[in-house]
């Protein structure tokens, strides 16, 4: 039913919907008329008589017809957006999403400064409370990063973490060779961690208890009173 009045058009509006559609309309004519304003002033510039006909003025038209061809296609999606609000709501709600996932993908050297700050706070907890995987986990990742297997790639929206077979500086075939590098169906083994949203998921969920040592009641000592 939903997609139904999503996709559908001139669908009839309950009062609910005509606040949105009215909303999206007066979204859509601030934009329509800025926009309006920047085609007019282009429209109006004019070039010297000295440049008629050379390439100056063939370079101005190119920009131009560009800039016509661009305010075309907006135009067709202001239309669109008059007739199905919904749908246009739902695109620029998912255009947003992603830019602001791209705003928020963090970097490698995120990921670095995390497994430090982590790692610091570990070891300043006392030994027999000390959550024995949490303090495995950053040394392992510490010990790759010393003998320089880490690798991460970008998606966009997010990036991930994973270890090589070899240092980039090795000069063996076995580490140079392109056939012989990791390959795209095993990756999902050689992931370290995920960024996202400005946060490494896999370091944040081992650092929840990482003062939580489990095994600290597991021998049965009896205390004597």
């Amino acid at each position: 039913m939903f997609l139904t009045k999503l996709f559908r058009r001139n669908p009839t509006y309950s009062i609910h919907d005509r606040s949105v559609h009215k909303t999206v309309n007066h979204i859509i004519d601030g934009y329509n008329s800025r926009v309006a304003n920047i085609r007019s002033k282009i429209d109006s510039i004019t070039l010297p008589e000295r440049f008629k006909g050379t390439v100056v003025e063939k370079w101005a038209q190119y920009w131009k017809d560009l800039y016509k061809d661009y305010y075309e296609v907006y135009s067709d999606v202001l239309k669109e957006g008059r007739e199905r609000p919904y749908k246009m709501g739902l695109m620029l709600s998912t255009f947003g999403g992603i830019v602001y996932c791209s705003k928020k993908n963090p970097t490698e050297q995120n990921f670095r400064d995390a497994v430090v700050v982590g790692h610091n706070d570990v070891i300043l907890v006392s030994k027999q409370i000390r959550n024995p995987a949490c303090y495995e986990h950053l040394s392992f990742i510490e010990s790759c990063y010393n003998t320089g297997l880490i690798r991460s790639f970008s998606f966009g929206i997010f990036r991930i973490v994973y270890l090589a077979d070899y240092d980039k500086a090795l000069g063996l075939y076995k580490a140079q060779c392109q056939y012989l590098q990791p390959q795209y169906l095993t990756m999902y083994n050689r992931i370290l961690d995920i960024g996202f949203l400005d946060k490494w998921w896999f370091i944040s969920k081992k650092m929840e208890d990482y003062d939580v040592n489990p095994e600290e009641w597991s021998t049965n000592k009896v205390i004597m009173v």
